[in-house]
């Protein structure tokens, strides 16, 4: 309980758009200016919210974008939209389904087969689902989606990363995660009494905190660097319904689609040594990880032991030495 109070406190001065405008007024606005030449950007759930937004600014700036979808009729139409808005023909649909690891297997294969050195992975496919479902398999999905399919894909897209000078992955997680401790016993969510997709969201977030700082510190010698963003309470369809109780109390306070995307594309764009390996940022600014007297740090055998629950539970699709970094 007084995690979620303190989330809330916080939350109500930081997360939306007055804490933006007070943000801004620091800003840096040249980085903005820069370009990506044509370097490779892949954006997964990018047919809709701050993947499909992401999507268009990275495509304004240069890059060549491959938005990687789930459903092959929505990408089509998103990557439509990419083009006609950022005025880029070098914007390609790429069907995967991050819950499945067949599916991302064979998305990163595909990748490491045509020997395409990507400068950036922006991991926003997520999904908060406030029913007990299972992928296809046989995870929950909340967890396969966020937590599972997307360090599996990450790892398996490193030696893609590692082939472009001043790669990056940026991880966008979600303020709910200041609500949960880094838990790596349960991650089927099997103890959950009465299911709450909330909470397995936020359990995930914070696993995605806690994945980004071991990445970092696995990917560094290669160059690579990892980093984790949230967007603040930013206003998309998924938001209004996963979570509309919430929305409707607070949506006066949600920033808007610009204002939850900035850090992602300052991410892309900011030199690699004027960033902090293994860092949550908002606003352009590294954040805190954990608030104060809220119970939530962790060691690093607790980090340990999610990674080693997550190679174990993803063994019989992708053997663990392939997960090696």
């Amino acid at each position: 309980m007084f995690e979620t109070i303190a989330f809330l406190l916080h939350g109500t001065k930081y997360f939306g758009r007055e804490g933006y405008a007070r943000a801004a007024k620091g800003f840096d606005n040249s980085i903005m200016k820069r370009t990506l030449d044509g370097k490779l950007c892949l954006v997964t759930g990018a047919n809709q919210g701050i993947g499909l937004a992401t999507s268009i600014e990275l495509a304004k700036h240069g890059a060549k974008v491959y938005m990687v979808c789930r459903n092959p009729e929505r990408g089509e139409a998103a990557v439509a939209q990419v083009k006609s808005q950022s005025g880029s023909s070098d914007v390609f649909l790429k069907v995967c389904d991050i819950s499945s690891l067949a599916s991302v297997v064979a998305f990163a294969d595909g990748v490491a087969a045509a020997g395409e050195a990507v400068y950036c992975l922006v991991n926003n496919a997520g999904v908060l689902i406030n029913e007990r479902e299972k992928s296809v398999d046989g995870f929950d999905m909340n967890t396969a989606t966020n937590t599972l399919g997307t360090y599996v894909l990450t790892a398996l897209l490193a030696p893609a990363l590692a082939r472009c000078p001043g790669s990056r992955i940026i991880t966008v997680t979600s303020g709910g995660m200041y609500t949960q401790h880094l838990d790596s016993k349960d991650l089927n969510n099997k103890n959950m009494h009465k299911y709450d997709g909330s909470v397995a969201y936020a359990l995930d977030k914070r696993r995605q905190v806690a994945m980004t700082e071991r990445l970092a510190e696995l990917l560094g010698k290669s160059g690579v660097g990892v980093y984790a963003m949230h967007p603040g309470w930013t206003e998309t369809d998924g938001v209004k319904k996963s979570i509309p109780g919430f929305y409707k109390f607070y949506k006066d306070k949600f920033r808007d689609i610009g204002m939850g995307i900035d850090t992602i594309v300052w991410l892309a764009l900011q030199d690699q040594d004027k960033l902090k390996p293994g860092a949550l940022y908002l606003d352009r600014t590294e954040a805190e990880k954990h608030l104060c007297m809220a119970g939530t740090h962790y060691t690093k055998k607790d980090v340990d032991q999610l990674f080693a629950a997550m190679n174990k539970m993803v063994s019989g699709v992708v053997p663990e030495e392939r997960l090696k970094l």
